[in-house]
């Protein structure tokens, strides 16, 4: 299963982390993620479906669609994860002077602000990439053509 889901596991508990957590998002952002994290469920519940076939046995176009949501998967856990780690650091600031506290403060404020405004940009762009890629999978059928067609074997005499 982890072959075909890639980081789509980890991604729902960081997706309501960045909801329900402390950050500050912009204004239309948190309706976005909460629309990405809906997208991510229906996917994951078709990649379950995916994982029951074995490897071998699912169309090519399956497969393609499968490597483009794990790759996608890597690259939303690349950006949580660090703009996470982007607004959490400097939380510890113990023993330092009034005045490089306050230089200290202010640099956190602007490179949240800045991280807000990146994080906001690159969760549209992940948006617009998995709508692309539930597009592809109603467009192409995927639901119905899970399986390789098995070989064209006659059931007719051969003497008929």
């Amino acid at each position: 299963m982890s072959v075909v889901t890639g980081a789509l596991g980890s991604l729902a508990p960081k997706l309501l982390q960045l909801l329900h957590g402390e950050y500050k998002l912009q204004k239309g952002v948190k309706k976005q993620v909460e629309s990405l994290s809906r997208e991510l469920d229906s996917i994951y519940a078709f990649l379950h479906k995916v994982s029951d076939v074995p490897w071998d046995q699912l169309d090519e176009q399956v497969k393609l669609w499968a490597r483009e949501v794990r790759e996608a998967s890597y690259d939303m856990e690349d950006v949580l994860d660090t703009f996470l780690v982007l607004v959490d650091s400097g939380k510890n600031n113990a023993d330092s002077s009034n005045l490089k506290l306050a230089m200290t403060k202010m640099g956190e404020l602007f490179s949240k602000a800045k991280a807000r405004r990146d994080i906001a940009a690159k969760i549209m762009d992940i948006t617009k990439r998995l709508e692309e890629v539930a597009n592809n999978r109603q467009k192409c059928k995927l639901d119905e053509i899970m399986c390789k067609p098995l070989a064209a074997t006659s059931t007719m005499a051969p003497r008929l």
